[in-house]
């Protein structure tokens, strides 16, 4: 194996794997180079994004090929999709989607002046993203504000994430071959650094060794992306470049007793509150055992703040959101038992509408002073007047009202999504990669399926299985969350995030399987008890035949017409339209 010099990167109109056309270098780091292609096996401009990895050992080429698995199966909304991998001329490539649009370091370098609920929407974001990394014990460790990315739409994604060192690399990778991650010194953490970099350890030896020591036992993980996020967010917060701290330059002060050369994130711009100032002093501590633990933990106290910090400044509507709730997308589990469906009419939504109050103050006096007048008045002249007196008195109700009386406010449209992601199987066996679906279309019997829901905003949701027992009594499966560890066993959901359920598989004859998804701002009484419930059997069968009667009484009466379907081809997705702070929809998937 060969490391990668400027000799080795790929020329203008190299075909890579006999259908990528590379059309130029936008990228490269410690991992490699990063190239725009164009995928010619299909029609039309299909843009990629294709990264270059040459291993320097077959240990090294052996992680990549296990990591190459990982990602391709990886499926997050705020990450680009892994297309391909595969390997060429001693080098390993990664094809992911290119994403257009404009990264955080593009806008530093304009003068953009960051917003604290912008940047903490962005935040939250990316530990989304994270979370779901540190799932399957993938770590980023690359964070920095080039590879964030914001498109067209204001959707951000976090970029660069091919061949992140996962857990596998710590145990198979001696310490001399760690170079293989890309890192960048300003945002990385130290034991990242120490492992990279022989002059920072020669430096920081000879201050205390024993402490240095005890640093190369620190495995690169979840709290390594935190400081390299936390650097990350005090960037765009103050405009500070942390090339003028680094984390080797900050422990060699500290270590020698000095002040450290961080300077107070509030002392460069005063909107920052000091409970966030402390969150990010929290984030970039040298020692890993003082920082946040998880990306779930950081989370959590972005959270806090925006309940207890008052100075928090209000987020603009054009910003990424910041109502930040703990949620958690884990691997999913096998569902070996499939009750037998029956069909339901399509589902409904329900609403409710409120009275505006009325006003008569100003209507009564304006009466009581036409009244005195026309007495006053006699005849046909009287008479003239007083006309003209009751048109004008109407007139000055009606614009009274108007501006005393709230008018009726509009019941908001939102827009909740669902996909599918289907398994086909042969002989009980996996056939073929995984594809989308919409869910508009009949499926085969014994192929395994996942669902993946989006909600429109901050709230509860719940998607549970509808079934027939040996009595033909109508039974409820949960499904979403499915087990006590799926988003720490609670409905709360974030607001366009996705969240999936574990794996079913559609079995028997031919049928309809009938799914029932609420989502409402506030937790439905009935839905919160089946879901405590649910965790009692191992299935996540409701096992109290009166509550099953209650959730059947209550997804049959609440629903009506008002839900409207659409899908969405291009995205391989339905969405379900409709108007209110609740909806009630009923999913029937088709299968022969």
């Amino acid at each position: 194996m060969v490391a990668l010099t400027d000799k080795n990167m790929l020329t203008t109109g190299k075909i890579l794997d006999g259908r990528y056309h590379i059309r130029e270098q936008i990228g490269g780091g410690g991992f490699g180079a990063v190239y725009l292609a164009e995928d010619r096996r299909f029609s039309g401009k299909n843009l990629v994004a294709v990264k270059e990895v040459q291993p320097r050992s077959e240990t090294e080429a052996k992680s990549l090929r296990l990591e190459a698995d990982l990602l391709y199966n990886l499926n997050h909304p705020n990450l680009p999709k892994v297309s391909n991998c595969f390997q060429e001329d001693n080098a390993y490539f990664i094809v992911m989607d290119y994403i257009t649009g404009e990264d955080l370091s593009e806008m530093l370098k304009r003068g953009k002046r960051f917003e604290t609920a912008e940047v903490l929407g962005i935040a939250d974001t990316v530990l989304d993203a994270l979370e779901y990394l540190h799932s399957f014990l993938i770590f980023h460790r690359d964070i920095k504000p080039h590879n964030i990315k914001i498109d067209e739409s204001g959707k951000i994604f976090l970029l660069d994430f091919g061949m992140a060192k996962g857990q596998l690399d710590e145990k198979t990778i001696s310490m001399t071959d760690q170079s293989i991650a890309g890192y960048t010194p300003f945002y990385a953490p130290l034991e990242q650094v120490l492992r990279v970099d022989v002059n920072s350890y020669l430096l920081l030896q000879s201050i205390d060794t024993p402490f240095l020591e005890k640093f190369l036992l620190h495995k690169t993980d979840a709290r390594s992306d935190i400081y390299s996020l936390g650097a990350t967010i005090y960037h765009l917060l103050t405009g500070y470049s942390p090339e003028k701290a680094t984390v080797t330059i900050r422990t060699h002060l500290l270590w020698s007793g000095k002040p450290d050369s961080l300077p107070d994130c509030r002392t460069l711009n005063q909107k920052i509150s000091e409970p966030l100032a402390e969150v990010i002093k929290k984030c970039l501590e040298i020692d890993p055992e003082n920082r946040f633990q998880t990306a779930t933990e950081l989370r959590r106290a972005f959270k806090n703040l925006q309940f207890s910090d008052s100075k928090l400044e209000k987020q603009p509507e054009n910003c990424a959101p910041t109502q930040i709730l703990e949620a958690q997308i884990i691997q999913p589990q096998a569902i070996t038992e499939q009750p037998s469906i029956v069909t339901l009419s399509s589902s409904e939504i329900f609403f409710k509408n409120s009275e505006p109050p009325k006003s008569k103050g100003k209507f009564v006096a304006l009466i009581a002073g036409a009244l005195i007048l026309f007495a006053a008045l006699a005849g046909f002249g009287g008479w003239l007047a007083w006309k003209n007196l009751i048109a004008a008195s109407e007139k000055s109700k009606t614009a009274i009202q108007s501006e005393t009386i709230p008018q009726t406010v509009a019941e908001k449209s939102r827009t909740l999504s669902y996909s599918l992601l289907v398994q086909k199987m042969r002989d009980g066996k996996k056939f073929q990669e995984p594809f989308e679906s919409s869910g508009q279309e009949i499926f085969e019997n014994g192929y395994q399926f996942q669902m993946n829901f989006t909600p429109p905003d901050t709230g509860y949701l719940y998607a549970f299985a509808e079934g027939l027992n040996n009595k033909g009594e109508k039974i409820f499966n949960l499904v979403f969350p499915f087990s006590v560890e799926q988003n720490e066993g609670t409905a709360n959901v974030s607001a366009n995030r996705q969240y999936k359920t574990g794996w079913n598989q559609f079995g028997g004859k031919a049928d309809t399987e009938n799914f029932w998804i609420i989502w409402s701002k506030e937790p439905p009484e009935v839905a919160e008890k089946s879901r405590e419930n649910s965790f009692k059997s191992v299935d996540g069968k409701l096992a109290d035949r009166d509550l099953q009667n209650k959730l059947k009484d209550y997804l049959e009466k609440e629903r009506n017409d008002k839900a409207k379907m659409s899908k969405d081809v291009d995205k391989k997705l339905t969405r379900i339209n409709f108007e209110g702070d609740s909806v009630i929809y009923l999913i029937q998937l088709e299968h022969r």
